[in-house]
Protein backbone atom coordinates (compact mmCIF):
# COMPACT_ATOMS: atom_id res chain seq x y z
CA UNK A 1 0.00 0.00 0.00
CA UNK A 2 2.88 2.25 0.93
CA UNK A 3 4.44 1.81 -2.42
CA UNK A 4 1.52 2.83 -4.25
CA UNK A 5 1.10 5.80 -2.04
CA UNK A 6 4.51 6.36 -3.02
CA UNK A 7 4.05 5.64 -6.76
CA UNK A 8 1.39 7.87 -6.63
CA UNK A 9 2.82 10.85 -5.49
CA UNK A 10 6.47 10.31 -7.52
CA UNK A 11 3.48 10.59 -10.71
CA UNK A 12 2.47 13.57 -9.69
CA UNK A 13 5.28 15.33 -8.50
CA UNK A 14 6.90 14.41 -11.99
CA UNK A 15 3.33 15.69 -13.84
CA UNK A 16 3.78 18.69 -12.23
CA UNK A 17 7.59 19.45 -12.77
CA UNK A 18 7.57 17.86 -16.02
CA UNK A 19 7.77 21.66 -17.79
CA UNK A 20 11.00 21.83 -15.62
CA UNK A 21 13.18 18.92 -17.43
CA UNK A 22 15.38 20.05 -20.01
CA UNK A 23 16.32 17.19 -22.12
CA UNK A 24 13.77 13.87 -22.56
CA UNK A 25 17.03 12.08 -22.48
CA UNK A 26 17.64 12.77 -19.25
CA UNK A 27 13.26 11.80 -18.29
CA UNK A 28 14.60 8.13 -16.33
CA UNK A 29 17.47 9.41 -14.37
CA UNK A 30 15.14 12.39 -13.35
CA UNK A 31 12.00 10.48 -12.47
CA UNK A 32 14.65 8.11 -10.59
CA UNK A 33 15.49 11.01 -8.67
CA UNK A 34 12.39 12.24 -7.74
CA UNK A 35 11.19 8.45 -6.65
CA UNK A 36 14.85 8.21 -4.33
CA UNK A 37 14.16 11.52 -2.79
CA UNK A 38 10.02 10.65 -1.37
CA UNK A 39 11.69 7.32 -0.74
CA UNK A 40 14.21 8.90 1.87
CA UNK A 41 11.90 11.92 2.55
CA UNK A 42 9.42 8.87 3.54
CA UNK A 43 12.00 6.96 5.49
CA UNK A 44 13.10 10.05 7.85
CA UNK A 45 9.71 10.53 8.76
CA UNK A 46 9.02 6.97 9.61
CA UNK A 47 12.71 6.90 11.15
CA UNK A 48 11.99 9.49 13.50
CA UNK A 49 8.48 7.96 14.62
CA UNK A 50 10.70 4.44 14.26
CA UNK A 51 13.65 5.47 16.68
CA UNK A 52 11.86 6.27 19.83
CA UNK A 53 9.70 2.75 19.27
CA UNK A 54 12.69 0.83 17.98
CA UNK A 55 14.24 -0.03 21.89
CA UNK A 56 10.43 -1.04 22.69
CA UNK A 57 9.65 -3.13 20.00
CA UNK A 58 12.90 -4.88 20.39
CA UNK A 59 11.73 -5.63 24.04
CA UNK A 60 8.70 -5.96 24.14
CA UNK A 61 8.10 -9.19 23.79
CA UNK A 62 10.49 -9.93 26.57
CA UNK A 63 8.13 -10.95 29.75
CA UNK A 64 8.85 -9.02 32.79
CA UNK A 65 8.86 -10.94 36.11
CA UNK A 66 9.30 -8.60 38.76
CA UNK A 67 9.91 -4.83 39.52
CA UNK A 68 13.96 -4.76 39.15
CA UNK A 69 13.35 -6.61 35.92
CA UNK A 70 11.13 -3.76 34.56
CA UNK A 71 13.35 -1.31 35.64
CA UNK A 72 16.45 -2.48 33.73
CA UNK A 73 14.29 -3.03 30.78
CA UNK A 74 12.74 0.57 31.03
CA UNK A 75 16.53 1.85 31.27
CA UNK A 76 17.66 -0.33 28.77
CA UNK A 77 15.28 1.16 26.48
CA UNK A 78 15.71 4.43 27.30
CA UNK A 79 19.64 3.85 26.69
CA UNK A 80 18.96 2.72 23.41
CA UNK A 81 16.79 5.35 22.71
CA UNK A 82 19.13 8.33 23.86
CA UNK A 83 22.44 6.07 21.50
CA UNK A 84 20.62 6.34 18.63
CA UNK A 85 19.65 9.81 19.28
CA UNK A 86 23.88 10.62 19.36
CA UNK A 87 24.78 8.62 16.76
CA UNK A 88 25.37 10.95 13.48
CA UNK A 89 22.29 11.25 10.98
CA UNK A 90 23.98 9.48 8.37
CA UNK A 91 24.91 6.50 11.16
CA UNK A 92 21.57 6.64 13.06
CA UNK A 93 19.79 6.69 8.79
CA UNK A 94 22.37 3.27 8.26
CA UNK A 95 21.22 1.33 11.28
CA UNK A 96 17.95 2.19 11.02
CA UNK A 97 17.78 1.32 7.29
CA UNK A 98 19.78 -2.18 8.03
CA UNK A 99 18.90 -3.48 11.39
CA UNK A 100 15.88 -2.32 11.72
CA UNK A 101 14.02 -1.86 8.49
CA UNK A 102 16.22 -4.90 7.08
CA UNK A 103 16.75 -3.36 3.97
CA UNK A 104 19.61 -5.45 2.02
CA UNK A 105 23.57 -3.74 1.60
CA UNK A 106 22.14 -3.18 -2.35
CA UNK A 107 19.05 -1.46 -1.55
CA UNK A 108 20.66 1.14 1.00
CA UNK A 109 23.14 1.80 -1.66
CA UNK A 110 20.47 2.48 -3.95
CA UNK A 111 18.48 4.50 -1.35
CA UNK A 112 21.13 6.70 -0.41
CA UNK A 113 22.75 6.89 -3.84
CA UNK A 114 25.94 5.64 -2.45
CA UNK A 115 28.54 2.68 -3.25
CA UNK A 116 27.94 -0.41 -1.51
CA UNK A 117 31.35 -0.40 -0.15
CA UNK A 118 30.29 2.68 1.95
CA UNK A 119 27.10 1.48 2.82
CA UNK A 120 29.28 -1.55 4.46
CA UNK A 121 31.85 1.01 5.99
CA UNK A 122 29.22 3.17 7.24
CA UNK A 123 27.34 0.41 8.76
CA UNK A 124 30.59 -0.53 10.83
CA UNK A 125 31.26 2.41 11.98
CA UNK A 126 27.64 3.07 12.99
CA UNK A 127 27.31 -0.01 14.76
CA UNK A 128 30.67 0.34 16.62
CA UNK A 129 29.48 4.07 17.41
CA UNK A 130 26.20 3.24 19.12
CA UNK A 131 28.39 0.36 21.07
CA UNK A 132 30.63 3.47 22.19
CA UNK A 133 27.46 5.11 23.03
CA UNK A 134 25.85 2.74 24.74
CA UNK A 135 28.71 1.69 26.99
CA UNK A 136 29.05 5.05 28.18
CA UNK A 137 25.24 5.36 28.92
CA UNK A 138 26.12 2.10 31.23
CA UNK A 139 28.79 3.23 32.89
CA UNK A 140 26.52 6.44 34.28
CA UNK A 141 24.19 3.44 35.52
Amino acid sequence: MEAEDLSQEAFMKCYASLPQLESEFSFVSWLNRIVSNLCVDRLKKRNKETTKTTSQDALGDMEIKSAREQHRVDSLKQTIDEAMELLSPDHRKIILLHDVQGFRYEEIAEILEIPLGTVKSRLNAARLALRLVMRRGEDKV
